[in-house]
């Protein structure tokens, strides 16, 4: 199994946001079989980073669905997010990201976004939100995410803090 070792490698650097095109130079690592390099050739390094989200699993607020929208008037998609407070505060603002991606599997137009909603979410409730993408070729969400979280006795959780 010479793949396991060398997908931990690429785990790792991915999750350090490194070019693993610059660590693995085909010419210093000759003790693996050349499609394994070619494998890791093929992967962008920006595309690595679409859910680069350290910290996320200490997030008062966890994603249960999300959901591309077409609406009938226009060739336009819309995001859903389905998000529920399992904190132990009541939520007033809630920022997310979120990437996606085309039938290619490229990023969509406008493939990262943003967004925020402001109603008041209590300890163990859930709530959904919807948001324009301006993206006429979006296919499928990659990830979604809470980034920032003002609490009613006004602090703050961030992602990465």
């Amino acid at each position: 199994m010479k793949m396991y070792p060398f997908a931990i490698i690429i785990l790792f650097l991915a999750s350090c946001n490194t070019d693993i095109t610059k660590v693995l130079d085909t010419s210093k690592n000759k003790s693996y079989d050349d499609t394994s390099l070619l494998a890791v050739k093929m992967i962008e390094p920006s595309k690595l980073n679409f859910t680069d989200t350290a910290g996320l699993y200490l997030s008062p607020v966890k994603i249960q669905s999300n959901k591309l929208v077409k609406k009938e008037y226009s060739d336009y998609r819309n995001i859903s997010i389905t998000f529920k407070n399992v904190g132990k505060k009541d939520i007033s603002a809630i920022r997310f990201r979120w990437c996606i991606i085309n039938a290619f599997g490229e990023l969509a137009d406008r493939g990262y976004g943003n967004g925020a909603n402001d109603i008041k979410l209590r300890v163990g409730k859930s709530n959904s939100s919807e948001w324009s993408l301006l993206s006429r070729d979006a296919k499928k969400i990659v990830s979604a995410w809470p980034t920032e979280i003002v609490f009613e006795d006004g602090t703050k959780w961030e992602i990465n803090k």
